[in-house]
């Protein structure tokens, strides 16, 4: 077989310096930071939802109608059809 199956479940290297973080903000100004914008963030979306639930309450959307090229009945004309009579 292999070599490397006898040796047995391999362990993570063992260091002799103690585990710390890299970075440590201990003023905590980055926290500061991220929870300033991420509420900016989370009114502005809160905003934008109250804005589109204003708007579809005030004026639903009406599928007919809605369309500027239609003119109101009253002003269209009927005609009757044209028909080619044969001599």
């Amino acid at each position: 077989m292999h070599e490397f199956a006898a040796a047995g479940p391999a362990r993570p290297p063992q260091d002799d310096h103690p585990r710390t973080p890299v970075f440590v903000d201990r003023r905590g100004r980055r926290r500061r930071w991220m929870t300033y914008w991420g509420l900016v963030v989370a009114c502005l979306g809160l905003l934008y939802v109250a804005l589109v639930t204003a708007s579809l309450a005030a004026q639903p959307v009406r599928p007919e109608g809605n369309a500027p090229a239609d003119a109101p009945p009253a002003a269209r004309v009927d005609r009757p059809a044209e028909v080619d009579v044969p001599e």
